[in-house]
């Protein structure tokens, strides 16, 4: 719920993630592999760019 907060304050109060991409996210950071099943439209791209090289 804290993270949900945080980047709702971060972008100017704009995006509120769904708790799915919160949960894929830290699991993905963590460095666990991680399946997203969801429908179009509702934020796995969002997570999957998380670990693309910069």
């Amino acid at each position: 719920m804290q993270a949900c907060v945080i980047i709702y304050a971060l972008t100017s109060l704009k995006i509120v993630p769904h708790m799915f991409q919160l949960h894929a996210s830290l699991a993905i950071l963590n460095g666990h592999d991680t399946i997203i099943t969801a429908g179009t439209g509702s934020g796995k791209y969002d997570i999957g760019h998380l670990k693309l090289p910069m």
